[in-house]
């Protein structure tokens, strides 16, 4: 069973963030795009633990497979409501 706010799958469409940020480059996005990165790239912080939940889905986006999977989730991108120099 999923937490819901505001409608939408809160878990979900956090993964679905993560995994989409992986899929697309936002080098070159000045801060905004380096802030996306730090906080939406469980690779660019420091941690004990092996693989997580947010681990998968930053890997899932950098294979390439364009998140598919979090999109039955999370019907919802944020990341399509900002405009990114390389999209």
């Amino acid at each position: 069973m999923t937490e819901e706010g505001h409608g939408y799958p809160g878990r979900e469409c956090l993964l679905r963030m993560i995994c989409e940020c992986a899929e697309k480059n936002l080098d070159g996005n000045g801060i905004l795009g380096d802030l996306i990165n730090i906080i939406l790239r469980p690779s660019y912080s420091l941690k004990e633990n092996g693989s997580s939940v947010y681990d998968e889905a930053e890997n899932y986006g950098k294979s390439n497979e364009h998140c598919e999977i979090y999109q039955d989730l999370c019907p919802f991108s944020i990341l399509k409501l900002i405009t990114w120099s390389d999209m």
